[in-house]
Protein backbone atom coordinates (compact mmCIF):
# COMPACT_ATOMS: atom_id res chain seq x y z
CA UNK A 1 0.00 0.00 0.00
CA UNK A 2 1.38 3.40 -0.97
CA UNK A 3 1.64 5.80 1.91
CA UNK A 4 0.56 9.34 1.32
CA UNK A 5 2.11 11.84 3.72
CA UNK A 6 -0.39 13.41 6.07
CA UNK A 7 1.45 16.68 5.75
CA UNK A 8 4.30 17.91 3.65
CA UNK A 9 6.07 21.24 4.02
CA UNK A 10 8.79 22.58 1.80
CA UNK A 11 10.77 25.73 2.19
CA UNK A 12 12.03 27.70 -0.73
CA UNK A 13 12.79 31.16 0.55
CA UNK A 14 13.15 33.70 -2.26
CA UNK A 15 16.19 35.94 -2.46
CA UNK A 16 14.48 38.92 -0.89
CA UNK A 17 14.27 40.54 2.51
CA UNK A 18 16.81 38.99 4.87
CA UNK A 19 18.16 36.94 1.95
CA UNK A 20 18.96 39.88 -0.34
CA UNK A 21 22.11 39.95 -2.47
CA UNK A 22 22.23 36.16 -2.75
CA UNK A 23 23.27 35.49 0.86
CA UNK A 24 21.03 33.05 2.68
CA UNK A 25 20.78 33.81 6.36
CA UNK A 26 20.27 31.30 9.15
CA UNK A 27 19.95 31.56 12.90
CA UNK A 28 23.17 32.21 14.79
CA UNK A 29 22.69 29.17 17.01
CA UNK A 30 24.11 27.04 14.22
CA UNK A 31 27.44 28.73 14.99
CA UNK A 32 27.05 29.63 18.66
CA UNK A 33 25.87 26.23 19.87
CA UNK A 34 28.35 24.35 17.67
CA UNK A 35 31.15 26.37 19.26
CA UNK A 36 29.73 25.60 22.73
CA UNK A 37 29.50 21.88 21.91
CA UNK A 38 33.03 21.94 20.50
CA UNK A 39 34.38 23.48 23.71
CA UNK A 40 32.39 21.03 25.85
CA UNK A 41 33.50 17.91 23.95
CA UNK A 42 36.95 18.83 22.65
CA UNK A 43 38.27 21.11 25.37
CA UNK A 44 41.43 23.06 24.60
CA UNK A 45 41.56 22.07 20.92
CA UNK A 46 38.26 23.92 20.32
CA UNK A 47 39.92 27.33 20.00
CA UNK A 48 42.28 26.07 17.30
CA UNK A 49 39.42 24.49 15.33
CA UNK A 50 37.38 27.71 15.53
CA UNK A 51 40.39 29.74 14.36
CA UNK A 52 40.88 27.33 11.45
CA UNK A 53 37.23 27.90 10.51
CA UNK A 54 37.64 31.68 10.70
CA UNK A 55 35.31 31.86 13.71
CA UNK A 56 37.51 32.54 16.75
CA UNK A 57 34.96 34.89 18.38
CA UNK A 58 31.75 33.14 17.38
CA UNK A 59 30.69 32.50 20.98
CA UNK A 60 30.33 36.27 21.38
CA UNK A 61 27.94 36.58 18.41
CA UNK A 62 24.63 38.19 19.45
CA UNK A 63 21.87 35.54 19.49
CA UNK A 64 19.48 37.84 17.62
CA UNK A 65 21.75 38.53 14.61
CA UNK A 66 21.29 36.15 11.68
CA UNK A 67 24.40 34.79 9.92
CA UNK A 68 25.32 33.84 6.38
CA UNK A 69 24.79 30.09 6.00
CA UNK A 70 28.21 29.82 4.35
CA UNK A 71 29.83 30.51 7.72
CA UNK A 72 28.17 27.44 9.19
CA UNK A 73 29.04 25.37 6.12
CA UNK A 74 32.70 26.38 6.52
CA UNK A 75 32.58 25.48 10.22
CA UNK A 76 31.17 22.02 9.47
CA UNK A 77 33.79 21.41 6.79
CA UNK A 78 36.51 22.47 9.22
CA UNK A 79 35.12 20.22 11.97
CA UNK A 80 35.26 17.20 9.66
CA UNK A 81 38.75 18.08 8.43
CA UNK A 82 40.20 18.81 11.87
CA UNK A 83 38.37 16.23 14.01
CA UNK A 84 37.40 13.51 11.59
CA UNK A 85 33.87 12.50 10.71
CA UNK A 86 33.02 10.62 13.91
CA UNK A 87 34.09 13.37 16.33
CA UNK A 88 32.54 16.06 14.12
CA UNK A 89 29.24 14.16 14.19
CA UNK A 90 29.36 14.04 17.99
CA UNK A 91 29.96 17.80 18.16
CA UNK A 92 27.12 18.50 15.72
CA UNK A 93 24.71 16.17 17.55
CA UNK A 94 25.50 17.95 20.82
CA UNK A 95 25.09 21.30 19.06
CA UNK A 96 21.62 20.23 17.95
CA UNK A 97 20.68 19.35 21.54
CA UNK A 98 22.00 22.67 22.83
CA UNK A 99 20.10 24.52 20.11
CA UNK A 100 16.87 22.70 20.99
CA UNK A 101 17.34 23.62 24.66
CA UNK A 102 17.95 27.26 23.69
CA UNK A 103 14.87 27.38 21.45
CA UNK A 104 12.60 25.89 24.10
CA UNK A 105 13.91 28.31 26.73
CA UNK A 106 14.06 31.46 24.58
CA UNK A 107 12.14 31.26 21.31
CA UNK A 108 9.06 29.08 21.73
CA UNK A 109 6.44 31.01 23.71
CA UNK A 110 5.30 29.34 26.92
CA UNK A 111 1.59 29.43 25.97
CA UNK A 112 2.41 27.55 22.74
CA UNK A 113 4.43 24.95 24.66
CA UNK A 114 1.60 24.57 27.17
CA UNK A 115 -0.97 24.07 24.40
CA UNK A 116 1.09 21.57 22.38
CA UNK A 117 1.72 19.43 25.47
CA UNK A 118 -2.00 19.19 26.23
CA UNK A 119 -3.29 18.42 22.75
CA UNK A 120 -3.68 14.86 21.45
CA UNK A 121 -0.28 13.70 20.16
CA UNK A 122 -1.07 13.85 16.42
CA UNK A 123 -2.69 17.28 16.67
CA UNK A 124 0.14 18.62 18.83
CA UNK A 125 2.71 17.26 16.37
CA UNK A 126 0.90 18.87 13.42
CA UNK A 127 0.87 22.21 15.22
CA UNK A 128 4.52 21.97 16.28
CA UNK A 129 5.74 20.76 12.88
CA UNK A 130 3.79 23.51 11.14
CA UNK A 131 5.47 26.10 13.36
CA UNK A 132 8.88 24.55 12.69
CA UNK A 133 8.24 24.54 8.93
CA UNK A 134 7.23 28.20 8.95
CA UNK A 135 10.61 29.06 10.50
CA UNK A 136 12.64 26.45 8.59
CA UNK A 137 14.60 29.09 6.68
CA UNK A 138 16.33 29.91 9.98
CA UNK A 139 18.08 26.52 9.94
CA UNK A 140 17.70 25.22 6.37
CA UNK A 141 18.96 28.39 4.70
CA UNK A 142 19.00 27.72 0.96
CA UNK A 143 18.15 24.08 1.56
CA UNK A 144 14.59 22.80 1.63
CA UNK A 145 12.89 21.43 4.73
CA UNK A 146 10.26 18.73 4.55
CA UNK A 147 8.38 16.81 7.17
CA UNK A 148 6.05 13.88 6.97
CA UNK A 149 3.81 12.77 9.81
CA UNK A 150 3.10 9.13 9.00
CA UNK A 151 -0.15 7.41 9.86
CA UNK A 152 1.69 5.26 12.42
CA UNK A 153 2.66 8.38 14.39
CA UNK A 154 6.28 8.44 13.25
CA UNK A 155 7.72 11.68 11.94
CA UNK A 156 10.26 12.03 9.14
CA UNK A 157 12.24 15.26 8.85
CA UNK A 158 14.47 16.10 5.91
CA UNK A 159 16.60 19.03 4.83
CA UNK A 160 17.32 18.65 1.15
CA UNK A 161 20.41 20.33 -0.26
CA UNK A 162 21.61 21.17 3.23
CA UNK A 163 24.14 24.02 3.03
CA UNK A 164 26.32 22.49 5.77
CA UNK A 165 26.53 19.14 3.93
CA UNK A 166 27.42 20.39 0.46
CA UNK A 167 30.74 19.05 -0.65
CA UNK A 168 31.00 16.49 2.15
Amino acid sequence: MDHQPSHLALTDVPLAGPHAEGARLIGPNALIQTAAALHELEGESAAAVLRAAGEPLVREHPPEDMVDERRFAALVTTLVRELGESRAERVLARSGSLTADYLIANRIPQPFQWLVRRLPRDLGLRLLLGAIASHAWTFAGSGRFRYDLHGDGNVELEIEDCPACRGL
